[in-house]
């Protein structure tokens, strides 16, 4: 089942890993993903650091390192839609049993 979310296209039966991830710039301009969990745990000011975007990471094969990112600019957005993309996939899942 091919779907498109924010322009990219990807198939909803082919997902075998998705996740949040945060990509963080630093002050110099080199960007780097990371996890919620850092994120959030991490108490030190982000002074050198900002918060570029939120994106979906969703690998498609993972032995072959096949993935699409979908951009976010807030973090509820991002959790909405994993969300709903949870609830269809647990549908597809009862569908094929």
């Amino acid at each position: 089942m091919e779907v498109e979310l924010k322009g990219v296209k990807f198939d909803l039966s082919k997902i075998q890993k998705y996740y949040p991830a945060v990509i963080l710039q630093y002050d110099d301009g080199e960007t780097t993903e990371i996890s919620f969990e850092w994120l959030d745990t991490n108490t030190k000011p982000l002074n050198e650091v900002k918060v570029l975007h939120y994106i979906l990471v969703i690998y498609t094969d993972i032995s072959n390192g096949e993935k699409v990112e979908i951009i976010f600019e807030n973090r509820d957005e991002l959790f909405e839609v994993i969300h709903e993309i949870g609830i269809v996939l647990d549908r597809l899942k009862q569908i094929d049993n």
